[in-house]
């Protein structure tokens, strides 16, 4: 057995396998990304409720439209490589659903229970709820970046340099300025709490008790569903309720 050529391990034809890999995986991403095309459905794809295909230089994108558990529209990519090898580039992935989907549409991929596990090809999928965001992720605003030297991350190039590259000097800029709300926020939280507490301190206090005199009652026990009727003190403790049911008070 020869050694490998590239890291002098034994390996086949002068390169072992993890070298191969590489090498396939790096040739694959020079292929020139080429816009996507409509292609004819297979009929088995057809008897699986697919609706449509669509293939460009680098990938196979079969599309359903379904309904989640709840009836609601929910659309499926399912994805190949034209070669079918394995991957998972999270930049393909997104830049798939951008331009089969649509730029401001989002997808999910899944990490399945193992009672319900489907591993059977190198196909991987992606999930559309169209026209809703997810509950969950970053919150702030768009930020991509290539120059990331001083943050202590690693990037690769972008192989389409999008519009709006970020700077690191940029990205420092936003960082302080995020920084610099957050700590107004925690301030303006403390604020909020502190008179709610004021406002709050006798749990039994009513100011209306004159409007229920044949059946004397606090505000929200009386009129539950007219918030907008009750007292300062008793809509003060709606308001602290709602506020620590949502976490307000519980990060920093």
């Amino acid at each position: 057995m020869k050694a490998c050529v590239t890291c002098s391990k034994p390996g086949n034809l002068g390169i072992c396998l993890p070298c191969a890999e590489r090498a396939e995986s790096m040739l694959f991403a020079i292929i020139p990304w080429t816009p996507f095309e409509k292609c004819a459905i297979h009929p088995d794809l057809a008897a699986e409720e697919f609706s449509e295909v669509w293939k460009n230089s680098r990938y196979t994108v079969s599309v359903r439209h379904t309904k989640d558990d709840y009836g609601s529209p929910l659309v499926h990519l399912s994805i190949k490589r034209n070669d079918k090898n394995p991957m998972h580039d999270w930049r393909d992935l997104q830049r798939i659903k951008n331009e089969i989907l649509g730029p401001e549409e989002e997808a999910m991929e899944l990490y399945p229970s193992e009672s319900r596990l489907v591993d059977t090809a190198n196909q991987y999928h992606l999930w559309c709820m169209k026209g809703c965001k997810a509950p969950f992720g970053y919150n702030s605003q768009r930020l991509v970046m290539e120059d990331v030297g001083k943050t202590g991350g690693k990037q690769r190039p972008f192989e389409k340099k999008p519009d709006d590259l970020a700077t690191e000097e940029q990205y420092l800029e936003r960082l302080a300025e995020h920084n610099k709300k957050k700590v107004a926020a925690i301030g303006y939280r403390e604020q909020i709490r502190s008179l709610l507490d004021a406002a709050t301190k006798d749990e039994g206090y009513c100011q209306n008790p004159y409007r229920y005199v044949s059946n004397p009652k606090k505000c929200e026990v009386y009129k539950p569903t007219k918030p907008e009727e009750w007292c300062g003190p008793c809509l003060a403790r709606l308001l602290k309720k709602l506020a620590v049911e949502s976490g307000m008070f519980s990060g920093q």
